[in-house]
């Protein structure tokens, strides 16, 4: 199978590393370096290598919208080329012998400098990069237009989506189970996201995980007791390795898992359109497992092990009033985990579209610590995710197993419903 790494060495880090200041563990969850271009990459791959750098800083929400909108763009110019599959939103037919590249890289641009104006320069450059490959002529010409026709058309669809809403959400009295802000955050984050328009899923109740378990259920004693042991900043159970892996996660998820699937696409040699298709089944599948959990977080508001574990409240539990975990809390409710969710997600369709579950990829999380993880398989690296949040001290392990299971759902459902092949019939 293909093959992805980042420059860096190998790291397994001491317990010390848990010592990290806050700010400085703050700063893991929002900064990932660029996957670099390489060998065997093509038009899809280059503009997925370019959306991973011009939102490789900041919160992971914006991330996970430029990634899907432009994939789904550029499939759409792909498609308007190359009648392979059903088209996402936008079913044009460009003149003969437009050129299939200008026309992805085209409709890449447009949609990102709508949507990340602060990166125009950056598009523009990439757009620039894209056609300097291309020799100049008509077909060149019209698959450009074509791209920045298919932009507009989908931009237009997608203009509504309500990312730029404002949902205000107050955290509840404190009580049992109940999600607290965690001190130090200014105000929940991504609020509007359980609010937005999914881009396959119709019902966001078919992905209902039903709620957690009751605090004072044998299921969340459980939880609640590995997490306190394993997931404390000053943990004696905790492997070094484990440590390394729970800091490695706190990367932007969807970056990594880009590079997977970067890898994935080089080692079956798929063509552009194959590309432009799986990225976007990829990218629409976290997105829309993104609405998902953030609708379900802030419906079942259940609290972190921060302040469960400091409290003990409404639970026979031993409380620990000093505890603190390995990784900064995020400032937002405990259940459903978005890491899990998109995981399960994304790893989903990855082993739909191959029919397969092997991967052979890389990673350097670098920044201080430089990371770096190897995987063979999607469902490793999916198992992966899910312990991570756990050996943080961020998640309980049964938020984690259903949040994945419930991502794979997603993940299934993106496949079956959308960018489907075209019958040799209707070609």
């Amino acid at each position: 199978m293909g093959h992805i790494a980042h420059a860096g060495s190998v790291l397994v880090l001491s317990k010390e590393t848990a010592m990290v200041p806050r700010a400085r563990r703050a700063a893991f969850a929002v900064a990932i370096a660029a996957v670099p271009l390489l060998a065997g990459a093509d038009v899809v791959t280059d503009w997925n290598t370019t959306v991973t750098a011009v939102t490789s800083t900041g919160a992971s929400p914006p991330q996970v919208r430029a990634y899907a909108l432009v994939h789904a763009a550029m499939h759409d110019a792909v498609n308007a080329i190359e009648h392979r599959y059903q088209p996402y939103a936008v079913d044009l037919k460009a003149p003969a012998g437009a050129n299939v590249d200008a026309a992805a890289a085209a409709a890449a641009h447009g949609v990102l400098t709508a949507i990340l104006p602060s990166q125009k320069a950056a598009a523009d450059a990439a757009l620039a990069a894209s056609l300097a490959k291309i020799p100049d002529g008509t077909s060149k010409t019209d698959g450009v237009a074509a791209g920045a026709q298919v932009a507009a058309k989908f931009l237009a669809l997608r203009n509504d989506d309500g990312f730029s809403a404002k949902v205000d959400v107050k955290p509840l009295a404190a009580a049992p189970g109940v999600w607290q802000l965690t001190p130090g955050w200014p105000a929940p984050l991504a609020t509007q996201w359980g609010r937005m328009k999914p881009m396959v899923i119709a019902k966001l109740s078919e992905f209902d995980l039903g709620g957690p378990p009751p605090v004072g259920s044998e299921r969340f004693a459980r939880d609640y007791n590995e997490i306190k042991a394993v997931g404390a900043r000053s943990s004696s159970v905790r492997t070094a390795d484990q440590t390394a892996v729970a800091i490695f996660w706190t990367s932007q998820t969807l970056a990594v898992w880009n590079a997977v699937a970067q890898a994935a696409a080089r080692a079956h040699k798929l063509s552009v359109p194959e590309d432009a298709r799986l990225f976007a089944l990829v990218n629409i599948a976290a997105y829309d497992s993104t609405i998902v959990y953030v609708d379900q977080k802030y419906r079942y508001n259940f609290w972190r092990p921060y302040t469960a574990i400091r409290t003990g409240a409404g639970t026979a539990l031993a409380a620990d009033a000093s505890w603190e975990p390995l990784l900064a809390t995020p400032g937002h409710p405990e259940y459903p985990s978005g890491h899990c969710t998109n995981s399960g997600a994304v790893a989903e369709v990855l082993r739909r579209f191959f029919e397969d579950d092997r991967v052979d990829v890389s990673f350097t999380y670098p920044l201080q610590f430089g990371v770096t993880r190897t995987w063979k398989s999607f469902t490793e690296i999916e198992a992966e995710v899910l312990d991570a949040r756990v050996w943080g001290g961020i998640h309980y392990r049964g938020t984690d197993e259903v949040s994945t299971t419930i991502g794979r759902k997603i993940g299934e459902h993106v496949v079956a419903k959308a960018l489907l092949p075209v019958k040799m019939a209707e070609r």
